[in-house]
């Protein structure tokens, strides 16, 4: 299938147009890219998660949910010590798997602690989002600033701000309920652990978790359809919807889907490509924020800009080049 063709800087076409084409050039291999959620997963001979020595998920979501616990536990005194770059990604990355986590468990096991888990770790990761952002630019911004010395307005700026949002989170930190999620993870983890000896209600509770993967990789496709590069928020929210789908797959591998660390580090790649389109995004607008709060820097301003939104145009065609690869990422095949 041929690759979509490079946006021209001069116009602005939407990523539906190119994404939507590929599908729509080679229909059949769209619709096999999105399975039919009715059809049983356990009873299609075709698929991987179909063993001959069938495994249990209860216990295999417990033993997982234990090591995603145990690395946000990891990464949570990190940060607490210091909230440098690294360990505020870290720890952000290990909320946003372990949400991922209880996003499969829900679908099987429902319940008041399990929701108030959810809703107390998205809290968090939301309150470190944008100490993040500023760390993304702040190194961003010093690798440029001997070749554009102006820039030294902005991250002086970025520096203030960081020091602000590295106190919050440092009072955040200090006051979070570590004891009650503790005490909300090993209920829903006691929960997972039910049933482990009844073959039917695990088989039936496996069906469940694979529709719900594939209801998560349903909305990466939808996304993808309704994205432009004219509105960026619409690339943000294929992102999003991808690290979901994909932190679920993560969870599920190589148990039930069989996928292998190469698979595995080919859907890596595939997000960090949207990641530095939003990277880009977000420096362009931080800039564009400045120069509005700092008219006489503006002309100085002027050229960093231009490099700016060259980069996301970049970023954005490196991505539109590869962007129908995602189709290939679910359901799992022998």
């Amino acid at each position: 299938m041929a690759a979509p063709k490079p946006i021209e800087s001069h116009g602005i076409a939407p990523l539906r147009r190119s994404f939507g084409a590929l599908l729509e050039m080679g229909m059949a291999a769209a619709e096999s890219a999105i399975p039919d959620r009715t059809a049983g997963w356990v009873q299609t001979a075709s698929r991987s998660v179909v063993r001959k020595i069938f495994i249990p998920p209860g216990p295999k979501l417990a033993e997982v949910l234990d090591a995603r616990w145990n690395s946000y536990c990891d990464q949570y005194r990190r940060c607490s010590k210091h909230c440098s770059e690294e360990a505020v990604h870290e720890l952000r990355v290990s909320i946003r798997r372990l949400l991922a986590q209880l996003i499969l468990v829900e679908e099987v096991l429902p319940g008041s602690a399990l929701s108030k888990l959810r809703k107390a770790l998205k809290r968090q990761f939301k309150e470190f989002g944008e100490l993040r952002d500023v760390h993304v630019q702040r190194q961003a911004i010093g690798r440029l600033l001997a070749r554009y010395p102006a820039l030294v307005l902005l991250d002086l700026d970025l520096l203030r701000r960081e020091r602000r949002l590295v106190k919050e989170a440092a009072r955040s930190l200090k006051t979070a309920r570590e004891k009650k999620l503790l005490s909300w993870i090993r209920r829903v983890r006691e929960g997972l652990l039910q049933d482990a000896d009844d073959e039917a209600a695990q088989r039936r509770m496996l069906a469940r978790i694979m529709d719900a993967t594939t209801a998560a990789f349903d909305k990466v496709i939808e996304r993808l359809f309704e994205a432009s590069e004219a509105e960026p928020e619409t690339i943000h929210c294929v992102r999003l919807a991808y690290k979901k789908f994909r932190y679920m797959v993560e969870a599920l591998s190589p148990t039930w889907t069989g996928y292998s660390p190469k698979q595995l580090r080919r859907m890596a790649y595939y997000q960090r490509r949207l990641g530095r389109i939003q990277d880009a995004e977000v420096l362009r607008t931080t800039l564009v924020g400045f120069a509005k709060r700092n008219p006489a820097s503006r002309e100085a301003m002027r050229p960093v800009g231009r490099l700016f939104h060259r980069r996301r145009s970049e970023a954005m065609r490196a991505f539109l080049r590869g962007a129908d690869e995602a189709r290939l990422f679910w359901p799992p095949r022998d």
